[in-house]
């Protein structure tokens, strides 16, 4: 018993909740969300109260619907109220309450208020333990914040069902996250549902808010789709079931949200929802529409446009149908439907749900006579919502509509009215939508001729002209206008129209007149008294038809128009019946024949038996002939009427009486008839031809409206008749051809295909003109018709080919071009007999013979041949052609035969036949290459064999080579020139060897006619031609020779200089020295008074025509470019440094050649050019030897009194150095021991030029070789320092001294110290004069600052204070002259490095003495000088700066004072007073970077000093006093800016300053209103920064804070926005405290009632920027701003009003409630 009894006590004492358990009830009573447990666990129920309670007061502030819990849950009296001593019905009330209070406090759980009155709910009520699903679903939406975490930390452990997945995150503390929740739904559907209930509560009690909807409809939507996944199946069965338990599930939820109207965002949710379940669940229509219908049941106009997204969604996923009449009707009722659906549109596919409504609103059309929905469908067919295929079906249920209306559903007569007007608009539309309509009045089998009776109105497409560009807007009213405007007034209207007779309605000028009698015309065609009235108009002239066009071209054009049948048949009707009037007697009616023609052919049978009876009629006036019969229309029909040809009389009778009256049965039976019978009739033959008059043939084809099988009558084709109309056609541009095409109705291609028929085979002149159209540029946007154009070609081309088959037995083409003649020949203009044509036959015959049976073999033959080439030549002449294929056969077979001679002494050769005269006859009078090259190559295997045959001949055949062969490309031609090269000039060369002439005498035919050639030869060919001909003739013989007949035929260029060279290095270095020995011998003979070889190579003997100084200095320029070749200079320090034979040979070589040069150089001494050129000769070739040879050659020819060849000689050994290796010992030996002799140069020599060279040699010398022997190059130091070189007055050599010393410091560095006391006046002197006096000598200037650029790198000590001064003073200077560009940047450079070089003390001293220079100097220099301390401050190291701290601040005190100083001074310098922002800000930065680098305890001295000393200024020099504060200011703002919280302790030495100028400042003066502005924004910068809590000083605080709240004063005359507004809300902000942002609430509060409306603005705008600032902590004052806020609604300035409108919803925006109830 005693077991079971404390079992039995244990369970009860688990469960109770006694207050005797003081334990546990203090456990309960810690539960808090917002105080530590052991904080909650010792308070009372009435301090919480009283803290609960405040939150909850707020709350009823920011909602009056949190007020009456106040007399309940939140009363006095629930203190005292336990929950567990209620009965049951006392707390199921409680609950309701609790729950409906959660409901409503949940859009503010993120305030703390909301969270101190559910405190209360939880430690009085215990709502944790109680009403746990409630509170946690309250607070759901917010599982993310950590008020969720707490709130889990205080649940007890045994958690609701529902919520028992969230047992881990309570025992962790963590918070769930979103993945958690969805899972939870799929998987539970008592979870989905609790939420879903939760959710609908709330907003059935219009407690919802956005973070709950929001958070279910995600998680709502998670599940349905995780849900459908989750319950597919393969079985269709359970699919169905799972289908049907999940819309049981979800269903009464999504029904009862749709119809909260007054929660469009719970609507808006729920189509979400809809949206997933339908596009991933497999649903069937009647589903949907259920869904559909529920949908649009309970929408407003806030859910309008995403229901409408979403029943568009919800279509695509229904059967193409009709919408039901449920969702119809409420589609219906929404206004500006059309625009909305075309809206949306744009972006969603609307297809399925517009197709569905037209449909149906189509269906109550017919079946309920209810037309409302016709201004639906209009706009969604125009607004291309519909694809083309459901448009066709809109279009075609339109028209069955139309035909299905009766009277018992239209009585009157209006619904088809309305629905003929929409059928009208939509067939007249111009867009994609016409066609479409088009293509489904085709489909539809309903009689439209009927449909167009019942609708009174015309369905089909009709013309309406207007004029390109016609105003839409017009042409819109005026349809408008038919539709509405009566026929009597219409007819009354035409008759006023002014028109002519004599005018045609086939005239483009018509279109307008046409247009409006058309339209009149087809709106009186349903009534036949309507039409009589129309055809009596005065108008239509119809009295006057039989003379004039008007009447018959009206109705011409209508029935040949894009109109109604009845329109068509109507117009054939009236012509009929006034043709049968009596007035049509002798009168010529064929114009209208055609287009009665045309209409026999037309689709409908109606309009064919309304032109055949037409056509009846005009027979008749046919059966007697017509003597002499006026011709109507023959003047004025068309536009253009001269080419036009009539019939006669008698061949219209014949046509209509034998071909067209017999034949209108058929005709009217069968539409193509009348093509057939037409071509058959035209088609005619030659005789029944012959017996018809040319222009009736002519007539007849033009007046034939089919003509595609019609070829000619009698000579006149189709093509010479319609050519012009094909060119026309082309001519259009593709709009033009498009439009035109649209106004008829007709398709593109169509018209494309039927305008190239015009064109036979073999007619020349419409072939020509096709091939030449489709190659313009034009046709490329017409692709039909180039496509057609193709077809065309592709069909003609088989026979226009036809006829080539007559030419099958003439001799191939390859043939006639090898016979065809020459241009000399075919001047002749004679023409071979028949028996030279025979006897050339049999010629060809056997040459073509014995070319085939191997020549070779037969070298009997050769003779006979050489015979036959003979006779060939006389043939040529007789048949004025060259005859080349025969001169090629028999020149192949001579080539064949040649070497059987050579190896059979037996075969001779007759040495009498002239064989060579008549290769180089065939060579030159042949034009055909094949004829030259195979004769070239005869030429060439007869030398071998028999020189003597050719030698005497030769020379022609390399003259006419240079004009012909030479000039190929191809490879055969150089093979033909190689061969003819190599065989016979050895031969050539041996006989004039033999004989009396010199072989270079007897060659320079020879090397002129290659030399002639050259320019003509290929380019890749060039080289290995000239290289095997030299090679040929004997280089050492020729080589000189051809270069110096290139030079002198095309001159010096760079081209033909660079070619000889390329020949020149080919060869040897012995061959190159002998023919430069050669070239100079050449060169002095030009200047002989007799000129022997030189005359040959390079002129005539004709003195007269000679210029021996042109040729000398031509050939004088090649030396040069030959003597610097590489391979000759690379060859001769080679063979200089050995000592064998071939060494020897090049020397003696050598110094011939240096001999020779000097003698050539002694000769031309006078004339100038000459003589210059021969002293480059000499360095080039001085140049060939090694250094130390190179060194003595020039020492011996220094000595020589002409000072333009020492000049060149130095010139050279300048180059020479430059050439020199550094490495290289015995340069180095050799040019340093040649120094002496250059500074004697400089020291004796009077020529300037001669010291330039010489100072240049050993600038160069010093750099490469200084370094090894300092000593050597000190003495030439000092020799450049002197008064000889750098003391001379040239300009030149002043700039070559001061560079070379410049090298010279970086050589010696220390050793250069004793020339520098010279030298550094003279450079500063030298600066100076470059730009004095208006001088610009760049030049100059930069090698003065290279020199003085080189000493403050290598030798900074020497650059002492005074020479410092001096520096910076010619710098200034410098910088004033503004010379710019590279004398900017030499300048620069320089005192960068001087900057960075030299001494601290010494360059802050140097810089504080030039400072005011620099400032006299402009804003320019004065920039560079502050840069210049810039680079100074950041070199040297910080204790430099420190020691230097009192000159570096009185330099900062200096420049702060320029603003003042520039405007104190008499000749103020505008420019630089434009610039002093600039420059202050420069030296703003310069100042930060001494701050940087400076301690605060020496730093804060200078800081305290530069305050002083900003306020030591008269007190009545206002003006002068701003100056400087505001250049002080401008100092501070970067101060604070950049150093921001580091300097606060600062702001002790600015408040005093910053104050008094706040006070004394007026910003209303333009003086005073940028320090103003400067000061603000510094005490601003000072605020913001404030780390230390500096401003919350009372003390430093109300220094500020009245001075600033005064500034509003200024409101009137000043922009506070900018800084005084953002001052005070960083000083709000700053002063971190109730009693300071009391105090400035309270002042600007009072402000508020000043009497100008600026200042209330202005302060209005400051208490929007500190609400936006401060947030909550601000608007914590809220209740004492509330009254001033009421006042300000309702102040009399709209801006103050306005701007406080707006503070009240920033306001709002921090609080997240509306300020009206408070406000009221």
């Amino acid at each position: 018993m005693a077991t079971a009894l404390a079992a039995q006590l244990a369970k009860i004492a688990a469960n109770s909740k006694s207050i005797l358990d003081v334990k546990a009830q203090k456990a309960a009573h810690s539960k808090s969300l917002i105080f530590e447990p052991r904080v909650a666990a010792v308070q009372s129920y009435q301090t919480l109260y009283g803290i609960c309670r405040e939150g909850f007061d707020e709350l009823c502030h920011l909602d009056a619907r949190f007020v009456p819990f106040g007399t309940t849950i939140f009363s006095e009296q629930s203190q005292d109220e336990d929950r567990t001593q209620m009965t049951a019905s006392e707390n199921e009330e409680l609950d309701k309450k609790i729950a409906s209070f959660l409901h409503l406090v949940g859009a503010r759980l993120r305030l703390m208020p909301a969270i101190k009155a559910v405190e209360w709910l939880v430690r009085r009520f215990r709502i944790h333990e109680f009403d746990s699903t409630t509170l946690l679903s309250t607070f759901l939406p917010y599982h993310t914040i950590p008020a969720f975490v707490t709130l889990l930390s205080i649940l007890p452990s045994d958690l609701p069902n529902l919520y028992i997945f969230l047992d881990p995150y309570a025992k962790s503390l963590t918070p769930p996250p979103r993945a958690i929740f969805v899972h939870r739904a799929i998987h539970n559907a008592e979870f989905l549902t609790a939420l879903s209930m939760y959710t609908l509560d709330a907003c059935r009690a219009q407690q919802h808010y956005p973070a709950l909807i929001s958070f279910w409809a995600g998680i709502m939507t998670e599940a349905v789709n995780g849900r459908i996944d989750r319950m597919r199946s393969g079985r269709s069965a359970v699919q169905k079931s799972n289908d049907q338990s999940l819309f049981l599930l979800i269903g009464p939820t999504l029904s009862d949200a749709l119809v909260m109207s007054k929660v469009p965002s719970l609507q808006i949710a729920c189509y979400m929802v809809i949206t997933v379940y339908v596009a991933k669940g497999n649903l069937d229509d009647g589903t949907i529409s259920a869904l559909m219908e529920q949908l649009v049941a309970g929408w407003t106009v806030e859910s309008l446009r995403p229901g409408l997204i979403c029943l568009s969604v919800l279509a695509q996923y229904r059967s193409a149908k009709q919408m039901s009449a449920k969702v119809t009707k409420a589609l219906l009722k929404v206004k500006n439907l059309p625009d909305l659906l075309t809206d949306i549109g744009k972006e969603h596919d609307l297809g399925k749900l517009a197709n569905g409504l037209c449909l149906a609103l189509i269906d109550r059309i017919y079946k309920k006579g209810d037309s409302r929905g016709l201004p639906l469908i209009e706009p969604l067919l125009l607004a291309s919502v519909l694809s083309q295929q459901q448009a066709g079906v809109i279009f075609k249920s339109l028209l069955l509509a139309a035909y299905k209306l009766d009277d018992q559903v239209d009585e009157g007569g209006e619904i088809r009215k309305d629905l003929a007007s929409t059928i009208i608009r939509l067939s007249q539309a111009e867009s994609d939508i016409r066609a479409i309509f088009t293509q489904a009045i085709n489909d539809t089998e309903v009689d439209l001729d009927e449909l167009e009776m019942r609708l009174d109105i015309q369905i089909r497409p009709r013309l309406l002209p207007a004029q390109p560009g016609e105003d839409v807007e017009m042409e819109e009213s005026a349809i408008n206008q038919t539709q509405v405007e009566s026929l009597e007034a219409m007819i009354e209207r035409a008759s006023t129209l002014q028109t002519q007779a004599v005018s045609s309605c086939l005239k483009s000028s018509s279109l307008d007149i046409f247009g409006d009698l058309c339209s009149i015309y087809l709106s009186s065609l349903m009534e036949p008294s309507h039409i009589e009235i129309f055809d009596k108009i005065p108008s239509l002239h119809r009295e006057e038809a039989n003379k004039a066009p008007f009447y018959f071209s009206f109705l011409v054009r209508i029935w040949c128009g894009p109109y109604p049948t009845l329109a068509r048949a109507g117009a054939l009707g009236l012509a009929k019946n006034r043709l049968k009037e009596d007035d049509r007697i002798n009168v010529d009616y064929q114009a209208i024949l055609p287009y009665g023609i045309a209409a026999l052919n037309d689709p409908s049978k109606r309009v064919r038996q309304a032109a055949a009876d037409l056509i009846a009629v005009l027979g008749s006036f046919y059966m007697d002939t017509m003597a002499t019969a006026y011709r109507w229309g023959k003047e004025t029909l068309y536009e253009k009427t001269d080419a036009l040809e009539w019939m006669s009389p008698d061949t219209c009778q014949k046509f209509l009486r034998a071909i067209l009256l017999p034949s209108l049965e058929e005709c009217v039976l069968n539409a193509d008839y009348i093509g057939e019978i037409t071509n058959s009739a035209l088609n005619i033959g030659s005789r029944s031809a012959a017996e018809v008059p040319q222009s009736d043939k002519k007539s007849r084809l033009s007046h034939s409206v089919c003509l595609s099988q019609v070829k000619n009558i009698s000579g006149t084709s189709r093509t010479q008749l319609l050519l012009p109309l094909l060119q026309q056609w082309t001519s259009l541009s593709a709009e033009k051809a498009t439009h035109l095409c649209l106004l008829e109705k007709i398709e593109e291609a169509v018209v494309d295909k039927n305008s190239l028929e015009v064109l036979l085979p073999n007619e020349n002149e419409g072939l020509e003109f096709l091939l030449n159209a489709v190659q313009t540029p034009d046709l490329l946007s017409r692709r039909s018709f180039l496509h057609a154009a193709f077809l065309r070609i592709r069909d003609l081309w088989p026979k226009t080919l036809e006829p080539s088959a007559k030419m099958a037995d003439e001799p191939p083409p390859g043939k006639r071009r090898r016979t065809s003649s020459s241009e000399t020949h075919r001047g002749l203009g004679t023409q071979a007999t028949p028996e030279i044509s025979a006897t050339l036959k049999q010629v060809t015959f056997v040459l073509q013979l014995v070319e085939g049976s191997n020549p070779e073999q037969h070298p009997e033959l050769l003779n006979a041949l050489f015979n036959t080439l003979s006779e060939l030549q006389h043939f040529r002449v007789l048949v004025g052609s060259e005859l080349g294929y025969l001169q090629s056969l028999v020149l192949r077979s001579l080539l064949a035969m040649v070497p059987a001679y050579k190896d059979n002494a037996g075969l001779t050769i007759d040495s009498t036949g002239g064989h060579g005269d008549l290769l180089v006859n065939c060579i030159q009078k042949s034009s055909s290459p094949a004829v030259q090259s195979t004769a070239l190559l005869l030429v060439a295997s007869l030398a071998k064999v028999a020189p003597g045959l050719v030698l005497n001949s030769v020379m022609p055949i390399f003259t006419q080579m240079g004009t012909s062969v030479l000039r190929q490309s191809d490879d055969y031609s150089a093979h033909v020139i190689n061969q003819t090269v190599k065989e016979v000039v050895p031969p050539l060369i041996q006989s004039l060897r033999k004989g009396k002439v010199s072989p270079l005498a007897g060659s320079s035919e020879l090397l002129l006619s290659f030399v002639t050639a050259y320019e003509h030869i290929p380019s890749h060919r060039r080289l290995g031609l000239f290289v095997s001909l030299v090679e040929t003739l004997d280089a050492k013989d020729f080589l000189f020779a051809l270069l110096g007949m290139l030079i002198n035929m095309y001159g010096p260029t760079d081209q033909v200089l660079s070619f000889a060279t390329e020949v020149f290095n080919y060869f040897s270095v012995e061959i190159q020295l002998q023919s430069l020995i050669q070239l100079l011998n050449l060169i002095g003979d030009i200047f002989q008074p007799r000129p022997t070889i030189s005359a040959v190579l390079l002129g005539t003997p004709d003195q007269s025509e000679r210029d021996p100084e042109k040729i000398g200095l031509s050939e004088l320029t090649l030396l040069p470019r030959l003597l610097s070749s590489t391979k000759l200079t690379t060859h001769i320090s080679r063979l200089a440094e050995r000592d064998d034979m071939e060494a020897s040979k090049i020397r003696e070589l050598y110094s011939t050649l240096l001999e020779d040069l000097l003698l050539l150089a002694d000769s031309l001494k006078q004339r100038k050019s000459l003589y210059s050129c021969c002293g480059d000769s000499l360095s080039k070739l001085l140049n060939l030897l090694s250094i130390g040879e190179f060194i003595k050659a020039v020492e011996t020819l220094l000595d020589r009194p002409d000072a333009i060849l020492r000049r060149k000689v130095l010139k050279a050994v300048e180059v020479r150095i430059d050439q020199e290796s550094q490495a290289d010992g015995n340069s180095r030996a050799a040019l340093l021991a040649f120094l002496p002799q250059l500074t004697a140069i400089i020291r004796v020599s009077g020529d300037v030029l001669y010291k330039h060279i010489a100072v240049g040699c050993v600038d160069k010398i010093s750099e490469k070789y200084g370094k090894k022997d300092p000593e050597a190059v000190a003495a030439a130091a000092s020799t450049i320092a002197g008064d000889k070189c750098l003391g001379q007055g040239d300009l030149q050599l002043r700039i070559m001294a001061l560079l070379c010393l410049a090298s010279l410091v970086d050589v010696l560095q220390d050793g250069i110290v004793p020339v520098l006391p010279s030298a550094i006046p003279k450079a500063l002197s030298y600066i100076s004069e470059s730009f004095a006096d208006g001088n610009r000598l760049p030049e100059l200037h930069n090698a003065g600052y290279a020199f003085i650029t080189a000493l403050a790198q290598y030798l900074p000590y020497m650059l002492s204070g005074s020479y410092l001064e001096q520096i910076f003073a010619v710098s200034s200077t410098s910088a004033k002259s503004r010379m710019g560009g590279e004398s900017s940047d030499a300048r620069i450079q320089c005192l960068q490095f001087i900057a960075k070089q030299v001494e601290a003390k010494t360059m802050f001293v140097a810089l504080e003495k030039s400072l005011a220079t620099y400032t006299d100097a402009g804003h320019a220099a004065t920039r560079e000088y502050l840069n210049v301390l810039g680079v100074a401050l950041d070199k040297h190291p910080k204790a430099s700066i420190s020691r230097n701290s009192a000159v570096l601040s009185s330099i900062l005190l200096n420049a702060l004072d320029l603003r003042r100083v520039l405007r104190s001074r008499n000749d103020v310098d505008s420019e630089f007073v434009r610039h002093i922002g600039q420059i202050e800000e420069i030296v703003n930065g310069v100042a930060l970077k001494m701050v940087y680098k400076l301690n605060d305890a020496t730093f804060r001295p200078i800081f305290s000093q530069l305050m002083e000393w900003s306020m030591a200024v008269p007190k009545k020099a206002t003006s002068e006093r701003n100056l400087r504060l505001l250049s002080v200011y401008g100092f501070l703002l970067a101060f604070f800016g950049n150093l921001k919280s580091i300097v606060t302790s600062y702001a002790t030495y600015v408040v005093e300053s910053t104050v008094n100028v706040l006070k004394t400042t007026n910003p209303a003066s333009a003086e005073e209103h940028e320090l103003w502005r400067k000061a603000l924004q510094v005490l601003a910068q000072c605020f913001e920064h404030d780390q230390d809590e500096f401003w919350q000083a009372p003390a430093h605080f109300s220094a500020v804070a009245p001075v600033l709240i005064a500034q509003f004063a200024y409101a009137p005359s000043a922009d506070l926005t900018k800084d005084l507004i953002p001052a005070i809300a960083e000083l709000a902000g700053t002063a971190d405290s109730q009693e300071h942002q009391k105090e400035l609430n309270t002042s600007l509060l009072k402000t508020l009632r000043s009497e100008q409306a600026q200042v209330r603005l202005a302060v209005v705008k400051c208490q929007q920027a500190l609400t936006d600032k401060l947030g909550e902590e601000w608007l914590s004052m809220l209740p004492e701003m509330l009254p001033y806020i009421s006042e300000l609604q309702e102040d009399d300035d709209e801006d103050v009003e306005r701007e406080t409108n707006r503070w009240i919803v920033g306001i709002e925006t921090v609080l997240g409630e509306s300020l009206d109830a408070m406000l009221q």
